[in-house]
Order: structure tokens, then sequence, then C-alpha cells
């Protein structure tokens, strides 16, 4: 499981610091458990307002991690249809400190949350970080508010590819792929990433982000594809972010 998660395979709208300490603490910690099916994660009520923090990296169906701080973007959704359904809730506030995760599961989250505000006002807000994935998903809100220290942004994709040929060979391995298709083993770690498949890569990424950029327009209109394309994936503070849309 744990190997899964952090695989060079995966997609990440993180960026590459939190990708690096992630991998890190996973490989010195190993303490998992899988959540029931009707998890929820938790929130307070004030009046009729909801706050749900959200604290972490974003990835989809991996439990819960006693030791890192996750939160699992399926029992997000779960739990923000729950609230969206609450009558006695008529506005959410999601409490954000988040570098984001990897791709899986957050634009069908994000189009949840788009969905919630057409019935219910929700809002996200951070004094921490909103950014890549954590931002698409706070995009899709009502609006965004945030401290002038805050940090915003990173909307783009990044996809880490680690060559363990050289240990492999100092350890006497070799290690040969046999495949129905050439790109059956993109990616593979146990090779050097050839010039074609770094380019069917790139591809990739970039239409992923086409999709990230394309969503965030549709939630926030004000902001054209040609506008957020231009920020290249920079992280603001929350004054400039103001100031950026």
């Amino acid at each position: 499981m744990i190997n899964n998660i952090i695989s060079n395979n995966n997609y990440w709208v993180m960026p590459i610091d939190h990708i690096n300490a992630l991998i890190k603490n996973t490989l010195i910690k190993n303490n998992y458990s899988e959540s029931p099916v009707n998890e929820l994660l938790s929130f307070y009520q004030i009046k009729d307002v909801a706050v749900l923090p959200i604290r972490g990296t974003l990835l989809k169906n991996v439990g819960l991690f006693k030791w890192l701080k996750i939160v699992d973007v399926e029992i997000l959704k779960n739990t923000l249809i729950e609230l969206s359904e609450n009558n006695s809730i008529n506005h959410i506030v999601l409490d954000c400190d988040s570098p984001g995760g990897s791709v899986a599961g957050i634009q069908e989250t994000a189009e949840c949350i788009y969905e919630i505000r057409s019935k219910k006002n929700i809002y996200a807000y951070t004094s921490g970080m909103i950014a890549s994935g954590m931002y698409w998903l706070a995009s899709a809100c009502s609006g965004i508010s945030a401290s002038e220290t805050s940090m915003i942004g990173s909307i783009g994709v990044i996809y880490t590819h680690f060559d363990w040929s050289k240990s492999n060979e100092q350890m006497g391995l070799k290690v040969t792929d046999i495949v129905s298709g050439k790109w059956k083993a993109l990616g593979n770690t146990d090779v050097p990433l050839t010039t074609e498949k770094e380019n069917k890569i790139q591809e990739r990424v970039d239409e992923i982000a086409n999709i990230f950029i394309s969503s965030i327009s549709k939630y926030r209109k004000h902001l054209s594809e040609e506008k957020i394309a231009s920020f290249e994936a920079d992280v603001f503070l929350g004054k400039t972010a103001k100031q950026n849309g």
C-alpha cells in the first residue's frame, strides 16, 4: 500500500518539497490502517455554520494514517455531501492548510463542492496554505479568504521519475520488462528514462494541467485560462494572490 501511494507513477498536484517530505516520512513509518466505509472527517458547528478543517496532503482511498497529515479525498467528499444534506447547516467553511496531493479524486471532489455551492454557501479559508490540489478544491467554493501571510497558488502538475538503475547495477540486479505495448512500462524506475518516454510523460502532465486550469476558470469565471497559465504554477502570499484574482 505504501509503495502504491508514493509511486512515481502517480501524478501530483503538490509542490515538490512537500512530495519529498511525504516520501521521507513514509519510508520511516509504516503504521497504516484502513478506514471504515462510513468514515467522515471531523467538523464543528457554530449555529448554522459547519467548519471543516482540512490539514495535510490530499490522497485517495488511503485510509487513516496515524502518523502523517493525510486527508482522504473520498472521505472528504462524503463528509461534504453529508453536510450539504444537513438541514441545520446553511453555511460550510473549509478551514484549509494543505499543499495539495495526488491528482486522483481531486476533480471529482471539486465538482462535488461546485454542486454544493449552488445549494449552500461554501467558503475556503486559510492562514497557512492553499496550494495546487487544495487550490483546485478551494476554487470550486463560493469564495476564498486568506491571511496576508498565507501561501496560495501552485496551479500545476508534477511527475517525478526516480532512476534506480545505477543502484540496481551496484547490487547486481538487472531488470527486463516484457510488455505488449511500448508505453506499458512508462515511468519504470528500474531503467533510465528515454527522451521519447520523457516527452510522453510531459504530454500527460500537460493534459492534466489543462484540465486543472480549465476547471479553475470554470469555477472562478473572472480568471481566464490564459491568465491562470501565466502564473506558471507560482505560489503567492495572500495579499498578492488577492490582487491576482
